[in-house]
């Protein structure tokens, strides 16, 4: 993978819970594709750090995954989505198109 995105990510904002080791914070994911995402923290992260992801993308879809952080800026950072079950990936897949059928249909709200 040459490390560029090949899709086109949909603008959310969703609160989630980011861990690692014994550290958790609440954050918010900003801009969501299959394989990465960009959200805003208050845990400092580097560039190749792990961490966890929890979030709950509608009501009854919790997904968890690991992440590994390819950009930081301070309270935000871009990530991969590294390990994720196929039954959470499928999920995921299933949110990110009800989202753009929603933006191609007219107005509805894909913000909680």
């Amino acid at each position: 993978m040459n490390g560029h995105r090949k899709q086109s990510g949909i603008t959310i904002r969703r609160k989630g819970f980011l861990k690692r080791q014994e550290e958790t914070v609440v954050c918010e994911i900003r801009e969501l594709t299959e394989q990465g995402l960009q959200i805003a923290t208050g845990m400092s992260l580097s560039v190749g750090e792990t961490p966890a992801l929890e979030v709950q993308l509608v009501d009854d879809t919790v997904i968890h995954c690991v992440l590994l952080v390819t950009h930081a800026q301070g309270r935000r950072i871009g990530a991969r989505i590294v390990q994720i079950s196929p039954e959470h990936h499928r999920s995921l897949i299933r949110f990110l198109e009800l989202m753009r059928t929603e933006d191609r249909t007219g107005p509805g709200s894909n913000q909680e």
